[in-house]
């Protein structure tokens, strides 16, 4: 949940999918139409698109943390939350400049 944020965390649950080691790997995240983790991930999205600088340096956190912490996903989660948190910052200041909506 983001900083501040004060509903419920239940509206903020997602399910994922692994698929068997036979298949193909898929890393799939399924969220709920009009919760706010719904709302969240296309605007993180949209604005990536929007921003190639904000996608690289994302990316290049991303790929830090997985090197410098590949069986801890904990230390990979308690850097990479706040990061995000940063870039959905920018993200609402765009979402608001250009009207955008899911």
């Amino acid at each position: 949940m983001p900083p501040g944020d004060q509903s419920d965390s239940s509206s903020w649950e997602k399910r994922y999918f692994r698929p068997p080691v036979s298949w193909r790997p898929t890393h799939l995240h399924v969220r709920a139409t009009g919760r706010p983790n719904f709302r969240y991930a296309l605007l993180f999205r949209d604005y990536l698109r929007h921003s190639p600088p904000a996608a690289a340096a994302y990316a290049q956190v991303k790929l830090a943390l997985a090197r410098l912490h590949p069986d801890d996903v904990e230390a990979y989660y308690d850097v990479k939350d706040p990061v995000c948190d940063i870039v959905m910052d920018a993200a609402e200041r765009w979402a608001n400049d250009v009207a955008w909506s899911p």
